[in-house]
């Protein structure tokens, strides 16, 4: 089956345009001196604290792309992973310098960084969040939880999901897109729906979950909220992959409140948080599940989706600035 996806801000051709458009981006955005850079002097971080500044060896320049013969483009695309998603603010690297300093429990850190997510992102009751490697690494371990719940022996042996009572997960066809192999890598099986009456009759005693792509929604027969009634009223779980839909930063508590069970965005495109982070927001049984899957777990099929203790610190910065006035306005800024 082949898709389209040239129209969708995650497509791989849209990263072409940032070789054509040099000279078109506004002067804030612009890679200083890109043509002939200058040695930069030591910086400052946000607290005041000197940053050590590299004397010798690589990055030594100030020009850390140049050492490594490469030329920086200038995005006029958007947030695209293949060309590094968005650029940090100072405050947000700032934070993550001051989470490099100590050594600190994983796991707890996970917890008390939930409960700051579910309070900024204005969860409901009974939510609470998970700061994951990137929005697709929220699908797989999101899932896997689905599936294992806190039974070890389901732990160690998923994407073996023989024996598992439930592993189909309802999609529409036209939400079919290249994340849906973060699902499939699980073990689960994918049941593809056009309309609603097909959706309702797929469902069966192996039915996991139903599964919503949020920025494929206007190309399914089947909305957000008619999703979540379909699958309460069969007692199935839901999950929204809207991982490129922020802004508008409402979208952060709106779709939880619709019911979804899971909804996942991207920390790395206009959150601007690092590049390889996401949010995961979900029922508070259902992020434990997720959790027990993921690193720093061992023997877990989410040991490869690891997230540090400095990516969940500059996390939770970018989304403490993106939900603030003052943040808010400084995004605006850089767009117009």
């Amino acid at each position: 089956m082949n898709w389209n996806f040239q129209s969708t801000r995650r497509s791989f051709f849209a990263a072409l345009g940032a070789v054509t458009g040099g000279l078109l981006a506004p002067p804030e955005l612009q890679a200083a001196g890109l043509f002939g850079r200058k040695q930069r002097s030591a910086p400052q971080s946000i607290n005041g604290a000197s940053i050590t500044p590299i004397a010798s060896g690589l990055g030594s320049t100030g020009d850390i792309y140049a050492e490594l013969g490469l030329t920086p483009l200038i995005n006029i695309n958007g947030t695209l992973t293949v060309i590094g998603g968005s650029v940090m603010r100072p405050e947000v690297m700032e934070l993550m310098r001051l989470g490099n300093e100590h050594c600190v429990s994983i796991d707890d850190l996970e917890i008390a960084a939930g409960k700051f997510i579910s309070r900024v992102c204005k969860s409901p009751a009974g939510y609470t969040g998970l700061v994951t490697g990137g929005a697709a690494a929220a699908l797989t371990v999101g899932y896997a939880g689905m599936m294992t719940e806190d039974l070890t022996p389901r732990l160690r042996s998923i994407p073996d999901v023989s024996g598992f009572p439930r592993t189909e997960v309802i999609i529409q066809r036209s939400h079919r897109y290249p994340f849906d192999h973060q699902i499939r890598q699980t073990g689960a099986t994918l049941v593809e729906v056009v309309t609603r009456e097909e959706m309702i009759a797929a469902i069966n005693p192996k039915t996991l979950a139903i599964h919503f792509t949020n920025i494929l929604s206007d190309r399914g027969q089947v909305s957000g909220p008619e999703t979540v009634a379909i699958a309460k009223a069969h007692s199935l779980y839901t999950f929204n992959d809207a991982a490129a839909d922020v802004p508008p930063k409402e979208r952060l508590w709106e779709y939880p409140a619709l019911g979804f069970d899971m909804v996942t965005f991207s920390g790395g495109k206009d959150i601007r948080g690092p590049q390889a982070s996401g949010v995961l927001i979900g029922k508070e049984d259902l992020i434990h599940y997720a959790l027990l899957n993921m690193s720093p777990q061992e023997d877990r099929i989410g040991r490869c989706c690891k997230v540090g203790k400095e990516t969940i610190f500059g996390l939770l910065k970018a989304l403490d600035q993106r939900l603030t006035p003052s943040g808010h306005v400084a995004i605006a800024k850089i767009s117009d």
